[in-house]
């Protein structure tokens, strides 16, 4: 493959001071769906799944749904009891089930259950969401030509959802209301809803922990569709070992042959720095993965940018002499760490 190294350069020095550390395997980077991916799962509103994937067109469960709607809109007193006869204190959504029904949002079914484990679908999430946000006192109803039906306790809901921007009509002009709301519908809503200021995020607590696996509890994951018990499994996972090799070759081909380039040819040892910032910070990472990654990187993006134009290019040159892209091994250690912020390098040719 040819490479352009003063493009991969310029590419490696972004991707070290990206602040997007969540790359999936079947979201793209130019995806439209990718922004609100990322948000949240910085925000940890939902999270992806062991083998690297995020799964958007997974349907979500209505226990999935709660737990991941009382993490937007950080809702944590609980109800003293509910009254659903299909849910119980064993179920790893109880206490979510408990938090909704002290915010009023979830009402159930007739016959007294809430159905958990059933898929929810686009119209329950449009009366929700009016529900939560309270819409009716400030989104006028508009006259949408809906091409298809929409149920007729869930209609005025869907208008005002629609007619926000939160939620959007097909390009056929059809909203499939009663059809199961997929993981990519649920986040692209929730990604709306912060987009118009309706919710502040939180940041989540660093010590936070799952009540099961990752891919379990579905606000975070979920890969069981919520429904079984496993044990307690932190949020934060060790890098592989091939990611450690590669990171800390990556630290270590810019702690010296960068700051040696900076030094000896362009004469610029007051740069040294940020380079050997950079290897720390990615030192820090690989020996304590809980390590705040991506605020210190948002920091060096920061401190980048704020230098003059002639001294971004001399680093960028830096970074570009770091790495031999003719050897396998440095280009796969430029490739993996790429990889991992988030940047595809078989896209630069």
């Amino acid at each position: 493959m040819k490479i352009n190294k003063i493009l991969v350069s310029g590419l490696a020095l972004t991707m070290m001071c990206t602040t997007n550390v969540f790359a999936f395997t079947d979201i793209k980077s130019d995806d439209s769906l990718s922004k609100a991916v990322n948000l949240m799962t910085e925000y940890k509103i939902v999270n992806g799944y062991e083998d690297g994937s995020f799964k958007p067109e997974k349907q979500v469960t209505r226990a999935e749904f709660v737990k991941m709607t009382n993490r937007l809109f950080s809702y944590k007193e609980k109800a003293s009891s509910e009254n659903f006869g299909d849910v119980n204190e064993k179920e790893w959504f109880y206490e979510e089930v408990l938090k909704a029904v002290n915010e009023g949002y979830i009402l159930g079914y007739a016959d007294g259950t809430f159905k958990p484990n059933d898929t929810v679908t686009k119209e329950q999430i449009c009366v929700i969401l009016d529900r939560i946000l309270n819409l009716e006192k400030t989104v006028a109803k508009k006259d949408l030509a809906i091409k298809d039906r929409v149920s007729g306790w869930a209609a005025d809901s869907v208008n005002r959802v629609i007619g926000s921007g939160i939620m959007s009509l097909g390009n056929d002009g059809k909203f499939q209301a009663s059809q199961p709301a997929s993981r990519a519908t649920v986040v692209s809503a929730y990604n709306k809803i912060v987009e118009k200021k309706l919710v502040a995020l939180s940041k989540p607590e660093t010590t936070q922990t799952t009540n099961n696996t990752t891919n379990t509890t579905g606000g975070a994951g979920g890969t069981t569709g919520g429904g079984t018990s496993t044990p307690n499994k932190p949020d934060i996972e060790k890098p592989s070992a091939e990611i450690i090799k590669t990171m800390t070759l990556a630290s270590n081909k810019i702690n010296t042959d960068g700051a040696r380039y900076l030094t000896n040819v362009e004469k610029r040892e007051d740069l040294v720095p940020f380079l050997q910032n950079i290897s720390s910070e990615l030192n820090k990472y690989i020996s304590n993965p809980s390590y705040d990654l991506k605020t210190a990187m948002r920091s060096s993006k920061k401190d980048f940018s704020s230098k003059p134009e002639k001294d971004q290019k001399i680093l960028k040159n830096a970074v570009s002499v770091s790495f031999d892209l003719s050897n396998s091994q440095e280009y796969k250690a430029l490739e993996e760490v790429a990889k991992f912020f988030g940047v595809d390098l078989n896209k630069v040719n």
